[in-house]
């Protein structure tokens, strides 16, 4: 007597999953490993994307109302990718006795 149920989904789980040969099907577990790596590359690139969004968000209030040596100094090192990657580090161009002079 066949006590199989057609059209019926595989197991969800790789447990005590066998393919018609007897031999393990390992798939649905495999899958869920792979989904779990996709999760974290979608969570990596929202991260990102929200990492990019606030630095925009920051660099237009600052042109909107901060005095343009501060706006371009921020937008040179933070949107430009123009400075080094040491902590303080701008582009040659910036105006630094502009930006220190605000600062007393």
């Amino acid at each position: 007597m066949n006590h199989e149920v057609p059209n019926q989904p595989p197991p969800l789980s790789g447990d005590s999953a066998d393919d018609a040969s007897g031999a393990r099907n390992e798939t649905p577990l495999n899958s869920i490993w792979e989904g779990s790596g996709n999760v974290m590359a979608l969570e990596s690139e929202a991260r990102r994307l929200t990492e990019l969004l606030a630095v925009a968000l920051q660099a237009s209030l600052l042109i909107r109302f901060s005095p343009p040596a501060i706006s371009d100094a921020f937008c040179a090192s933070r949107l430009e990718g123009d400075a080094g990657l040491a902590f303080g580090t701008l582009p040659h161009r910036v105006d630094f006795q502009a930006v220190t002079a605000l600062a007393y």
